[in-house]
């Protein structure tokens, strides 16, 4: 379960999931994790979905295009990349891209947030060495 509050006029995300202190045999308070406690939409996006008003992605550009794959320096970088990659492989065509991180903080979590745009069916997605792999239209198991 997560859900979406104000702190003040501030909007934020938590997954209270992962802060399950008694499904998770969580031994003192200090072991909750908060991966996903008080984060904006756009942390959200790399791993969780929704629909509706809330859910404002970037609106799609082929400009995306001329984002240099080979030196990726911030997510936002990174899923504008990974969303035009997506666009080339709409109608179903298999393609594997390969996204080198060159900044720091990049969050690598983003196959549901590419998802979203609706191109492709299915991403599958690895980080190794600095460099993401994804693949799209292939099946998943």
């Amino acid at each position: 379960m997560w859900n979406r509050l104000y702190i003040g006029s501030k909007q934020y995300h938590i997954d209270v999931t992962f802060a399950d202190y008694l499904n998770n045999n969580y031994k003192k308070a200090s072991d909750i994790r908060r991966t996903y406690y008080l984060k904006s939409a756009y942390d959200f996006m790399g791993s969780h979905t929704w629909s509706g008003a809330d859910y404002t992605p970037y609106k799609f550009s082929k400009k995306w295009k001329s984002i240099d794959r080979n030196n990726i320096k911030t997510t936002e970088q990174l899923r504008k990349a990974a969303v035009y990659a997506a666009y080339v492989c709409r109608n179903g065509k298999k393609a594997t891209y390969k996204f080198k991180i060159t900044g720091s903080g990049v969050n690598v979590s983003c196959g549901q947030y590419v998802i979203s745009y609706g191109f492709v069916f299915s991403i599958r997605a690895s980080y190794n060495n600095g460099v993401l792999t994804m693949s799209f239209n292939e099946n998943v198991y």
